[in-house]
C-alpha cells in the first residue's frame, strides 16, 4: 500500500491487522477522494513484545502533532510541527517524533528535545528512545533537579538498573543557575530519581580555574528545600569563637563505598563530628562504621561521643552472617558498650533457622545473651517461631553473684489486614517460671483503634494494659489503662485537638504511677499562633503556649506551669531595586511550682527569660535575575533579667548568584567575623545571617 500523509488534528486507531485493513479499504471505497485531511493524533494500543499481531488490553501511547505521517509498510509513524508522545507519566515534545512500532524505538529531534518523565524535566538537541525496554540516549542533555543544574554531552536512560540514569562529560552547578561562580565536572554522574545525584571523579572549579578535586560527591534531593547542597553551608571566622564553619561531604565511589562526614560548630560553644560509612567490597559483604561526637558546652565540658560498625556476610541466599558492636560514652561518665552476633539459614522456602550471641556491658551492669531458634512461615499473614535463650547478669565487681534464665519461648503471629495478634509461651528451665504473653492491636473503623496486652505468669496475670482511641481530622482521644509496669496509668485518658487553623488543645487527666510516686493528675496546655496584616507592609504576629498541671492529691506539689510568649511586629516592603525588612520582638517564658514527676523538657525558674530584639535588613538588588545585590544588616537584643545585650551587632553581606560573603561586628563582646556562604539557591529578597 502507498503512504498517505494526514495533515491537522484526528484520532486514528491501530487495531489488530485484519479489522485494520479492512476499514481502510472499505474507507476509501466509499470516499472516492481517498483519505480526507484529518489532524494528527494517533491513540494505539499494543503488546509488551512489539507485536501488532494481538493487542493487550491497557498499554496506550498517544502521538500526536500539525501533521502525521503513516507508511505502513515500513510500520512507523512520524510527526511533525508540535510533535509530542506520550504513554504514561513518560512524554517527548520535539520538532520530529519518529516512532517504529514493530521495534518500540523513538528518534526525536529539534532544540530542544524536552523528555518529561515522573520525577525530572530534561531537554537536549536529539532523543533515542525505546518504548519498551525504556532505554534512551539524549545528545546535550540539560536539566533541573531542585535547585540544582545539571548538563552533559549524552544523558543516558538506563531503566533496569537501581539508578534511571546516567550523564557523560557533565557539569553540575549546585544552584539554579547554568552559569555561575563555581561549578563541579564530572566524568560519570548518576541520577536516582526522587533520591540523589551521584557524581565520581569530579573536578571543582570557581570560574575556570580547578580549585580541588573530589574522587565523589553526592547531592540528596531536599523536597523541602531546607538544606543546602553544599559541600560548605558556613565559614565564618569570629574573633571570639575562632572559625566557625559547617560542613556537610556526601561522597560514593563506584558502588564500593558511601557515605558521609559532617562538621558544625555553628552554635557558641558547641561542635558537632559526624562520619558515616558504608563499604561493600562485593555483592555479599557490608561494613557499616559511624562516629558521632556532640560537645554541647565546650566552656562546662558537657559532651556525648558514639561509635560503631556492623558487618554483614551474605554469601549465598539462604545464608546470612552478621556482628556488631556499640559504645557511648559522655561527660557524667556514662557508658555503655556492647558487641555481638547473628547467623540466619534459610531451609526451604518458608522455613529459616538462627543463632546469636549479644553482650551489654552498662557502666558495670553486664548482661549476656546466648540464642537459637527456628521460624516457619504458615502463610503469608502467619507465623510460628521458637527461641531458646541463655540469659546470664552480673556486675564486674561480683561475678559470683550471677543471675540466670533460660527460657524457650514458642510464638504464634497472624496478622490479617487491620489486625495483628500474638500469643508468647515462656517455660524457664532455670526458674522452673511459665509465662504468656497476649498481644492485640485491630483497627476497629477508620477512626477507632484497640490495643491491649495480658502478661501471665504461672497463671495470673502479672501486667495489663488496655487503650482505645478514637482519631478524627481535627481531634485524638485516648483512654488508657496500664498496669504492673514502672509507669502505670490507672486509668488515663488524654484529648488532642485542633480548635481553628491558629489553636490547638492538649488535655490529660487521670491516676498516674512512676515508679514509687503516685499522683491523680490534670494536664492542659493550649497554644495558639497567628498573623495580622496591617497593610503598607506591616505584620503583626503572635505564638503563645501555656501548659498547666495539677496535681490534686499531693499537696507539697500543687502545680507546675510555664508560659511562653512570642510577640513580633514586622515591617516588609520591597521596591524595584531595594529590599526592606524589619522586625520588633519580645519573647517570654515564665516558670510557677515544680513538677511532681519527671516530663519531658520540663523547666525551672532559672529558665526564665525576657528578650527584646531588633532586626534590620536592608537589601539593594544589583542584578534581578540573578538575585545579586548588596546587604546591611543589624541586630540587637537584650536580656532584661540578665540586664546584659546578648548582640548588638552589625552586618555588611555581598550576594552573588549562589555564594556570598560577610563582615559584622558586635559592640555587645567587642568581636568581629567574616566569612563566606556557599547556598544551593539565591535567597528571595534579604538573607538574614547574623
Amino acid at each position: 500500500m502507498r503512504d498517505k500523509t494526514v495533515y491537522s488534528t484526528a484520532v486514528f486507531i491501530i487495531l489488530k491487522p485484519a479489522l485494520f485493513f479492512l476499514i481502510i479499504f472499505l474507507f476509501i471505497f466509499l470516499y472516492p477522494g481517498g483519505l480526507p485531511g484529518f489532524s494528527g493524533s494517533i491513540i494505539a494500543e499494543t503488546d509488551p513484545e512489539g507485536s501488532l499481531q494481538e493487542s493487550v488490553e491497557g498499554d496506550y501511547y498517544e502521538l500526536t502533532g500539525d501533521s502525521i505521517h503513516v507508511d505502513y509498510q515500513k510500520g512507523y509513524v512520524r510527526a511533525e510541527g508540535e510533535a509530542v508522545f506520550s504513554r504514561g507519566e513518560t512524554e517527548v515534545h520535539a520538532r520530529k517524533i519518529e516512532y517504529f512500532l514493530d521495534a518500540g524505538d523513538i528518534y526525536a529531534q529539534g532544540d530542544p528535545v524536552t523528555l518529561y518523565t515522573a520525577d525530572e524535566v530534561i531537554e537536549g538537541e536529539s532523543l533515542t528512545y525505546n518504548y519498551f525496554s525504556e532505554e534512551g540516549e539524549l545528545v546535550s542533555a540539560r536539566s533541573h533537579i531542585n535547585d540544582v543544574h545539571v548538563e552533559g554531552k549524552v544523558f543516558k536512560v538506563v531503566s533496569e538498573k537501581d539508578h534511571a540514569a546516567e550523564l557523560e562529560d557533565a557539569v553540575v552547578t549546585p544552584c539554579a543557575y547554568p552559569d555561575p561562580h563555581y561549578r563541579f565536572e564530572p566524568e560519570v554522574m548518576k541520577i536516582y530519581p526522587g533520591e540523589k545525584i551521584e557524581a565520581q571523579r569530579v573536578d571543582v572549579l570557581w570560574g575556570d580555574t580547578r580549585v580541588f578535586y573530589l574522587p565523589s560527591y553526592t547531592i540528596e534531593y531536599d523536597e523541602e528545600g531546607e538544606e543546602s547542597d553544599s559541600i560548605i553551608r558556613e565559614l565564618t571566622y569570629d574573633r571570639e569563637q575562632g572559625v566557625i564553619a559547617e560542613i556537610k561531604y556526601p561522597y560514593y565511589r563506584e558502588e564500593l563505598t558511601e557515605g558521609v562526614i559532617y562538621f558544625d560548630n555553628t552554635e557558641k560553644d558547641a561542635r558537632e563530628i559526624s562520619l558515616e560509612n558504608v563499604f561493600t567490597p562485593t555483592g555479599g559483604i557490608m561494613l557499616e562504621t559511624y562516629y558521632d561526637e556532640h560537645i554541647e558546652d565546650e566552656e562546662e565540658d558537657e559532651w556525648e561521643e558514639s561509635y560503631g560498625g556492623r558487618l554483614n556476610l551474605q554469601p549465598a541466599d539462604w545464608l546470612m552472617l552478621e556482628t556488631y558492636y556499640d559504645r557511648y560514652d559522655d561527660y557524667e561518665d556514662e557508658w555503655e558498650e556492647g558487641y555481638g552476633g547473628y547467623s540466619e539459614l534459610q531451609v526451604g522456602e518458608r522455613t529459616s533457622t538462627h543463632l546469636g550471641y549479644d553482650y551489654e556491658d552498662d557502666e558495670g551492669d553486664i548482661e549476656e545473651d546466648r540464642y537459637l531458634g527456628w521460624q516457619r512461615d504458615l502463610r503469608d499473614d502467619l507465623w510460628l517461631r521458637q527461641r531458646y535463650t541463655i540469659t546470664e547478669e552480673w556486675h564486674e565487681d561480683d561475678e559470683d553473684d550471677v543471675y540466670k534464665e533460660r527460657p524457650l519461648v514458642t510464638t504464634l503471629n497472624y496478622s490479617p489486614p487491620g489486625r495483628n495478634q500474638r500469643f508468647d509461651l515462656h517455660y524457664d528451665f532455670e526458674l522452673e517460671e511459665w509465662r504468656q504473653e497476649y498481644t492485640h492491636n485491630e483497627y476497629l473503623s477508620d477512626e477507632f483503634t484497640i490495643d491491649f496486652y495480658h502478661d501471665y505468669r504461672d497463671g495470673d496475670l502479672d501486667r495489663d494494659e488496655y487503650q482505645l482511641t478514637h482519631d478524627t481530622d481535627r481531634t485524638t482521644t485516648s483512654l488508657r489503662y496500664r498496669r504492673g509496669f514502672d509507669e502505670e496509668y490507672l486509668p488515663y485518658v488524654e484529648t488532642e485537638l485542633d480548635l481553628t487553623s491558629t489553636s490547638s488543645l492538649r488535655t490529660g487527666y487521670g491516676r498516674k504511677v512512676d515508679e514509687d510516686k503516685e499522683a491523680r493528675q490534670l494536664e492542659v496546655k493550649p497554644a495558639w499562633g497567628d498573623s495580622l496584616q496591617l497593610g503598607r507592609g506591616f505584620t503583626l504576629a503572635a505564638d503563645i503556649s501555656f501548659r498547666h498541671i495539677n496535681y490534686t492529691d499531693q499537696p507539697d506539689y500543687d502545680y507546675y506551669q510555664e508560659t511562653f510568649s512570642d510577640l513580633r511586629l514586622n515591617y516588609e516592603r520591597e521596591g524595584d531595586t531595594i529590599h526592606n525588612d524589619i522586625t520588633l520582638n519580645r519573647e517570654e517564658t515564665s516558670v510557677r511550682g515544680e513538677p511532681y514527676f519527671d516530663i519531658d523538657d520540663d523547666k525551672d525558674e532559672d529558665d526564665e527569660e525576657l528578650i527584646y530584639g531588633l532586626r534590620t535588613a536592608s537589601f539593594y538588588e544589583t542584578d534581578e535575575e540573578l538575585r545579586e545585590g548588596i546587604q546591611l544588616e543589624t541586630r540587637l537584643e537584650y536580656d532584661y533579667h540578665e540586664e546584659d545585650w546578648n548582640y548588638k551587632l552589625v552586618g555588611l553581606r555581598r550576594q552573588r548568584d549562589c555564594f556570598s560573603y560577610h563582615v559584622g561586628y558586635d559592640f555587645s563582646d567587642n568581636s568581629y567575623r567574616f566569612g563566606f556562604d556557599l547556598f544551593g539557591a539565591p535567597p528571595e529578597g534579604v538573607r538574614k545571617v547574623f
